[in-house]
């Protein structure tokens, strides 16, 4: 009678565990992946300030499961930091000189994230919008996608992100006007 009862009792937690969905709540590493190559490499003289133009603080899914128990979430506002942050590191890296007081600047906002799973793969994709201060703006998509079954969500995210990143970077009117 005591077997019957404790696998009666492992049943019902494994039957409530498995009803309760999980959120998976993930801000992107600026240092998962070095830059993808870009299309003409520049140097820049340029002092100008980055800012995170993203005014929505609250978490965004951007992908569920078919079965509606795994939930991925974004918070745009951290994650626009997070572009800033490789944004950063690569003008820095290209001569440029990052101050917050500079006239100049570029503005920056995470606008979308989504996952797209089918048979085989997932496909994760960032959209980042850009605004110059020369009144140039542009959206730039980041998409980074692997064989489904060695999805590693985080490291997919931050892929995404740096292709956005490099998406802008490879933008002619980017390019000119850091090289202004």
């Amino acid at each position: 009678m005591k077997t019957i009862t404790n696998l009666c009792l492992i049943i019902a937690v494994a039957i409530l565990l498995s009803s309760c969905a999980i959120n998976h709540h993930y801000t992107p590493k600026p240092d998962t992946h070095p830059l993808d190559t870009i299309t003409q490499e520049f140097t820049s003289n340029k002092t100008l300030s980055l800012f995170n133009e993203q005014k929505d603080n609250s978490e965004q899914l951007y992908y569920e499961n078919w079965s509606g128990k795994q939930r991925y979430h974004a918070n745009y506002l951290t994650w626009t930091d997070v572009a800033i942050q490789i944004l950063n590191r690569e003008l820095t890296a290209r001569n440029a000189t990052i101050d917050e007081s500079a006239e100049e600047s570029i503005k920056l906002a995470i606008v979308n994230v989504s996952a797209i799973a089918d048979t085989t793969t997932v496909e994760s994709q960032i959209k980042l919008r850009v605004n110059l201060s020369n009144g140039y703006s542009a959206s730039y998509s980041g998409i980074n996608s692997v064989v489904f079954l060695g999805w590693d969500s985080k490291r997919q995210i931050d892929g995404a992100l740096m292709r956005a990143i490099a998406a802008m970077l490879s933008d002619p009117k980017v390019v000119d006007f850091l090289r202004e």
